[in-house]
């Protein structure tokens, strides 16, 4: 199979000592992943590596670039900086 399972990657996980916080959607998931990220500060900006698929990154994406985002999306947190081109 070319995908794991939720409860899969949490099996694979658990050996490493890994923290596993599983969302309903991306917009879910971006959320949490802001929530769950230390205040960030000029000095040490947060970062968030999203990862997955093309359909799950370009969707967290649109999300991110979307004017709602900073107020909406995310809990306050300073502009991403998000690749508009292809490199």
């Amino acid at each position: 199979p070319r995908a794991a399972s939720l409860e899969e990657m949490g099996a694979a996980a658990t050996p490493t000592g890994t923290e596993i916080h599983i969302a309903a959607d991306p917009q879910s998931a971006l959320k949490l992943a802001f929530n769950l990220t230390p205040n960030p500060s000029a000095e040490a900006p947060a970062l968030i590596l999203v990862t997955g698929s093309v359909y799950l990154v370009g969707s967290i994406r649109t999300i991110l670039l979307s004017p709602a985002a900073p107020q909406e999306t995310m809990r306050e947190a300073p502009q991403a900086t998000i690749p508009t081109g292809t490199p």
